[in-house]
């Protein structure tokens, strides 16, 4: 196969096999001007294989490739897409990622463990659109000039090692979708926004960090897209992987992007992210205070999980305007009063009983309580499920 079209081959897909190496290691693809090479979800072992210079796609995820990243794929001037994820490379993230900002849309290196500190050397005219890096052994604060790619609609950093407050300066990125900062060792209040602050914002992951202060209230009342119910035209998110310097019809398929969040108790893998999902994961923090009432405003939530700080007072009535809600967490805080009758449509409900909630306005509405598919009350001593 190294000998086969090694002049003309342009698109190759092993993906989805069960191939386990190669006849040459370490490997160097001769193809001269293959553009996309999909190796993905096979049983690759060894190190990472380096394609040709006229590559604009790689992808190898899911595989079983071990040691450092070469530095002869900095010789991939062209790439557009690399996905690397789900491996076992390790050693530090190479700094010339940067130098692909004028060509790399696509980075996805998560599942592996690298570590050290991000590549810090994006320049202007980045044409970044997503980077996931999580689930690696990253140290450090997040690079500031990654405000210079201005076209990220996902950024996911979460499960890794970073130590900072929280990265404000991201929300001048108009088109920023997603961002995931779970699990890490950020710290400290959420201040106001100075300047656009995520104006296109759908989900968004701070859980299990030190986040203080009060919840940002100056935020949501910025997250409109969130505020919306858009369901008639549903897509994935994603790009189509098209070489931008090749005929405009050459097509090789779609790049959905994904990611890990925990929905319901589990930890789930999205690998496709439908674009009417949003979600606001703020638990496992240190936030404090009442719970705003201009949450209510997001009726276009799925997902809305704020356990585990210290928040005190009602659970707000206007909650019950968040029609397309699926699951609300709000266990282990210091919430007091009654429940709002009005809450009985949730399919899944998760609060605490301690320091204590009043369960009578629930039961008040008597046979509206068959529409709450689940309800869980964990205390210091009590668990109560109702199905």
């Amino acid at each position: 196969m190294y000998n086969v079209s090694t002049n003309t081959l342009d698109y190759l897909n092993l993906s989805n096999n069960l191939l386990t190496g190669f006849q040459q290691d370490p490997v160097v693809f001769q193809w001269a001007q293959i553009r996309t090479l999909d190796l993905r979800s096979n049983l690759l072992q060894g190190s990472l294989p380096l394609p040709p210079s006229s590559t604009t796609s790689y992808l190898i995820s899911h595989n079983r490739l071990v040691g450092e990243v070469s530095p002869l794929l900095c010789n991939l001037s062209a790439l557009e897409t690399l996905d690397l994820s789900f491996n076992n490379l390790s050693g530090e993230l190479p700094h010339y990622f940067g130098n692909f900002s004028d060509s790399l849309s696509l980075l996805d290196l998560r599942r592996n463990n690298f570590n050290g500190s991000i590549p810090s050397t994006w320049s202007d005219g980045c044409k970044l659109r997503m980077i996931s890096i999580s689930y690696n052994q990253l140290q450090g604060q997040v690079p500031r000039s990654f405000v210079k790619c201005s076209s990220l609609e996902l950024v996911d950093f979460g499960n890794n090692h970073i130590t900072d407050s929280f990265p404000s300066w991201l929300g001048d990125l108009a088109e920023l979708r997603i961002l995931i900062l779970r699990s890490n060792k950020f710290y400290g209040v959420i201040e106001k926004p100075q300047t656009m602050g995520f104006p296109n914002l759908r989900i968004i992951d701070l859980s299990h960090n030190g986040f203080s202060g009060k919840l940002p209230s100056s935020y949501f009342e910025i997250w409109n897209t969130m505020k919306t119910v858009n369901s008639n035209h549903m897509e994935y998110m994603g790009r189509s992987i098209r070489p931008s310097k090749y005929y405009f019809f050459t097509h090789y398929g779609q790049y959905d992007y994904s990611m890990t969040m925990y929905n319901k108790g589990l930890e789930l893998e999205y690998a496709k992210i439908p674009d009417i999902f949003t979600a606001i994961e703020f638990s496992y923090n240190k936030f404090e205070g009442e719970i705003p009432d201009i949450i209510g405003k997001f009726e276009g939530l799925y997902l809305l999980n704020l356990s585990n700080n210290f928040l005190i007072g009602h659970i707000p009535s206007t909650l019950a305007n968040l029609k397309a809600l699926e699951c609300l967490d709000l266990s282990q805080n210091k919430l007091s009063g009654q429940l709002p009758p009005e809450l009985t449509y949730l399919t899944y409900f998760l609060l605490s009983m301690f320091p204590t909630i009043s369960l009578k306005g629930l039961y008040q509405e008597g046979n509206n309580l068959i529409h709450l598919r689940a309800i869980s009350m964990r205390g210091t001593r009590d668990y109560v499920e109702l199905l």
